[in-house]
């Protein structure tokens, strides 16, 4: 099997990246990829797009983002919520900045 980081780079090369890295998180959710590990995966990826001039994979990693931390409607969390907020900024230094208000998922 691919690496994450392959799995995820494979994801953003799909039609539609959005749906992609949602699918492709959900799958990471299910094998067992803690909380907190999934939302460092995304957020590597996030700072590799952060600059591209075309921001629709950037959009689709940071709507993850919000998704995999909560920072959404509660029917769009991707996890059970078990990480604060502050926690992942406190893990990822940085990371609370590159919330933004868009949702995505639910087992």
């Amino acid at each position: 099997m691919n690496s994450p980081q392959a799995r995820l780079e494979s994801a953003l090369r799909e039609a539609d990246p959005a749906r992609a890295v949602l699918v492709l998180a959900r799958c990471f959710r299910d094998e067992g990829m803690s909380q907190l590990e999934l939302y460092r995966l995304y957020d590597s990826f996030r700072a590799l797009h952060e600059n591209d001039k075309n921001e629709r994979l950037y959009d689709a990693i940071l709507d993850m983002m919000d998704c995999i931390s909560g920072w959404c409607s509660p029917g769009n969390r991707s996890m059970r919520r078990t990480y604060r907020l502050a926690n992942f900024e406190r893990e990822t230094p940085g990371a609370a900045a590159h919330l933004s208000a868009n949702m995505l998922f639910e087992k």
